[in-house]
């Protein structure tokens, strides 16, 4: 079955949507909340040491002020608002004499919510004020300047601006409850923050970045087994383990010729299968070095195809997802794994933001900062033909979705079926937000924070654990599993047409390793780091 021609004609750019940033924060495994005690807060403009990045443009920064400008500046006392489950608006003045006027200016945003398929409530609820104790400007400042020396504390898992709350939430390893208070109102108090801003949350939950680990007959496997997978991936004892020295942007065939649609005869079992045309949310490989010099291969998963600025065809997938994390080293992709190497490769690496660039002024370091960032775990792989790259399409899974932490579809349908991706979203909380991957297959869930920092743990076989912070990430109340990093998350619209939203970066697990959620980088965040893409 061929793909459809697009129903809906669109400029070849990324869609122009509406930014946001806010959400209803609902934690997982939360035991408690402790607000600080209040105290007067600092103005933003007041001198201070570690003031010196929060005018920097930055895509949390983006995604603020586009949301947020007009309330802004019509509204002095605008405290932020959030979305409920049910549809409705809670909105936070510091001053609610101008509650009438609020709601008008707010009404458009909330009448133009788009609802999805999964959605059980009406879009456009009732716009709830609340009085607020602080400004959202100042919150954002205030997180925006602390954030990171917070998360370098050992103890610290995230941060957020929690517009449902009007505070900045701090999420606290629950085993190290006792000793953070202090740690955490020493360093608020050294930036300026105040105390009463702050609500600390105990966080029974870790934020894990895994990729599958594939055994290879040359380091003493004969097969490798996927998790909750009943079937196995034979490893090649004949393949050579080469590093890829050379020019992925000269040494690939990639054709400039647009490819022709593919034909029935290229059905597609499933997500983990080999499949023709490489779309998205497909199981692919990386050869990988360990910390013993031997080498294998991990799995993890492709999320859309795309151009870059240049015009050069592609894939998105997750930027742990390479041999050398924060830099461009040539690795070599495949899809999908299995003993015929030479057929399956579609493309070497072709950009991989640096790591920890972005997060701190580099003339002006700040010592409290001890841990690597990113704006996005993305990286790009320059596509082969041989791929059957075709911009604008993913495959559709059996079904209509799982919702929640259970596991999804991989399987596809014959003849098989396709998302079109029209335009782009960015979450504003509490809305459903669909993820496809090759391991726990075709799910969905709740928005349930939106540009959070998260503090993650990279985990290797052979080589150390390495702790990360990713800026402003969204995370969603639904499943992800070891191999499904990169994997595509999209807002369903109906039918066959989505809008691309980002794609996974972690899991969220709770104290006894089960699935409590998903990371996700934000199509803001992925274009910050990559440049402008064209997804359609």
């Amino acid at each position: 079955m061929p793909l459809p021609q697009a129903r809906i004609r669109t400029k070849p750019t990324v869609a122009t949507v509406r930014l946001v940033v806010a959400g209803l924060v609902s934690v997982f495994a939360v035991a408690c909340a402790d607000p600080l005690p209040p105290t007067a807060p600092a103005p933003v403009d007041a001198p201070s040491a570690r003031n010196r990045i929060a005018r920097r443009t930055t895509p949390a920064r983006l995604r603020f002020e586009t949301r947020d400008g007009l309330l802004q500046a019509e509204l002095p006392e605008f405290g932020g608002y959030s979305y409920d489950e049910a549809g409705n608006v809670h909105l936070y003045l510091t001053d609610t004499a101008n509650a009438i006027r609020a709601r008008a200016l707010l009404g458009p945003a909330v009448a133009a919510r788009r609802r999805s398929v999964h959605a059980q409530s009406p879009v456009g609820g009732r716009i709830l004020v609340h009085r607020g104790a602080y400004r959202a400007r100042d919150l954002f400042e205030w997180w925006d300047r602390v954030s990171m020396p917070l998360l370098s504390l050992p103890f610290v898992t995230y941060t957020d601006v929690d517009e449902a709350s009007n505070r900045i939430t701090v999420g606290i390893a629950r085993e190290d409850w006792s000793a953070a208070r202090a740690a955490v109102e020493a360093r608020i108090a050294a930036y300026g923050v105040p105390a009463g801003a702050i609500t600390l949350v105990r966080d029974g939950e870790r934020t894990v970045i895994e990729q599958l680990a594939a055994c290879d007959p040359s380091i003493g496997g004969s097969e490798c087994v996927y998790p909750e997978y009943n079937g196995s991936m034979p490893g090649d004892a004949n393949v050579a383990y080469a590093d890829y020295g050379g020019d992925p942007t000269t040494d690939y065939d990639v054709d400039p010729r647009p490819l022709p649609q593919p034909g029935p005869s290229l059905y597609c079992s499933s997500l983990r299968a080999r499949c023709r045309p490489v779309l998205g949310g497909q199981a692919i490989g990386f050869i990988f070095t360990d910390g013993f010099g031997r080498k294998g291969q991990l799995g993890c998963t492709v999320g859309f195809p795309v151009t870059d600025a240049a015009g050069r065809k592609a894939y998105v997938t997750a930027a742990h997802c390479s041999g050398r994390i924060g830099m461009t080293d040539g690795s070599r992709y495949y899809q999908s794994w299995g003993v015929d190497y030479a057929d399956n490769f579609i493309g070497g690496e072709l950009r991989d933001p640096v790591l920890g660039g972005a997060c701190d002024d580099p003339d002006n370091p700040d010592p409290n900062v001890t841990l690597p960032c990113k704006w996005s775990d993305a990286l790009l792989i320059a596509a082969d033909t041989k791929a059957g790259w075709t911009l604008g399409w993913l495959y559709k899974p059996l079904g209509s979705g799982t919702a929640g932490l259970a596991l999804g579809e991989y399987r596809l349908p014959n003849p098989s079926q396709w998302f079109q991706v029209v335009g782009t979203y960015v979450p504003t909380g509490s809305e459903w937000l669909d993820k496809i991957g090759p391991q726990s297959g075709w799910t969905y869930g709740l928005t349930q924070q939106t540009c959070a920092d998260f503090k993650g743990t990279l985990t290797r076989a052979g080589l150390p654990d390495q702790i990360v912070v990713y800026r402003c990430q969204d995370r969603i109340a639904t499943r992800a599993s070891d191999g499904d990093s990169g994997s595509p998350v999209f807002f369903w619209r109906g039918s066959n047409l989505i809008d691309i939203a980002g794609l996974v970066v972690a899991k969220r697990v709770d104290s006894n390793g089960n699935a409590a959620g998903l990371v996700m980088s934000s199509m803001v965040n992925i274009q910050s780091d990559l440049g402008t893409l064209r997804l359609f």
